[in-house]
């Protein structure tokens, strides 16, 4: 069964020598499982770019500078756009060093491993077979995946693994689908289009976007109610679906108020600040002005579409 993190539990018990009047408990059956993936299975999480998961809900994403910035779901671009269009990603250079990057934690468990790495452009698969680097601050260097993509995989000084697609040229590539296994065959070809609700608890951990979900009236409201105390302060509890792999940052984009239960009287929220993270739920202040005392409150988006409110719990 998958972890948190999307990544399959192999039992190690079936490779040793057990008798079969041994008796184990769950605890020690979970210390015997190890999260390395088997062979054949993707070690990208959102790697089916024909329907990404994309939480922030931005068409197109641009970066022109030599920085990382996130786009959809767990990949970052440096100096290039990303552009979600059908059946594909078009990612296009716009800066001297345009690369496409998804960053893996865990990164001990595939320290000098034999993986394939593959992209599928136009149906068409090209891959490399490589170890996967040992040392921080070292990697494989590039390798082709094509006539005019390029990968590379980085081991960060902090143990993290950058996983990275560079565009050469100015042309825009249409990249369907990349993967990283393990073993010295590519299984891309043979893959199904991605089970999208499985993919997005794959991504969850690393990032919750609460969106509208209300395309006529564009608005929804969180499944919570925030009473102000005795200070005026008025923190709301955010149900999560599963639990983020660190403490979030908040980011308010568009507009969203405040709608007093009994009243219906409306306030523009001026602020949203994390406060507290559980395994089940995101405590957030919420900054208003003209808050009642005792009085609850439901957070909606102000008839606005794109309002979203982002917890990033990414690498």
């Amino acid at each position: 069964m998958p972890n948190a993190f999307g990544q399959r539990k192999q039992k190690l018990i079936n490779d040793r020598n057990v008798s079969t009047d041994t008796t184990y408990s769950s605890e020690h059956i979970e210390r015997l499982l190890e999260d390395i993936p088997i062979l054949g299975q993707n070690i990208l999480h959102n790697w089916d770019f024909r329907s990404p998961v994309n939480q922030r809900g931005q068409a197109m994403y641009t970066n022109n500078t030599n920085t990382t910035i996130y786009s959809i779901d767990r990949w970052m671009i440096r100096g290039g756009t990303l552009e979600v269009i059908s059946g594909a990603i078009r990612f296009t250079q716009t800066f001297l060093t345009t690369n496409l990057l998804q960053r893996l934690d865990f990164a001990h468990l595939y320290l000098g491993k034999q993986v394939s790495m593959s992209v599928m452009v136009n149906n068409d698969v090209f891959s490399r077979t490589f170890n996967m680097p040992i040392n921080n601050s070292s990697g494989t260097g590039d390798f082709s995946l094509g006539a005019n993509l390029v990968g590379n995989v980085w081991r960060n000084s902090n143990g993290t693994i950058d996983v990275q697609l560079r565009i050469l040229g100015v042309n825009p590539i249409d990249i369907q689908a990349a993967k990283l296994e393990l073993g010295p065959v590519s299984t891309l070809a043979n893959d199904p289009p991605v089970d999208r609700r499985r993919e997005l608890l794959n991504c969850l951990p690393y990032q919750l976007s609460i969106r509208p979900q209300d395309s006529t009236s564009g608005w929804v409201r969180p499944s919570t109610v925030g009473i102000v105390n005795q200070n005026g302060i008025l923190d709301m509890q955010i149900p999560i679906p599963v639990p983020l792999r660190i403490t979030p940052a908040i980011t308010m984009q568009s507009n969203w108020r405040l709608i007093h239960v009994n009243s219906n009287a409306r306030l523009v929220v001026t602020n949203i600040v994390h406060v507290a993270t559980s395994a089940v739920l995101v405590t957030v202040r919420v900054t208003a002005e003209n808050l009642i005392v005792g009085g609850a409150y439901l957070l909606e988006a102000n008839n606005d579409p794109n309002a979203n409110i982002i917890f990033d719990a990414n690498l």
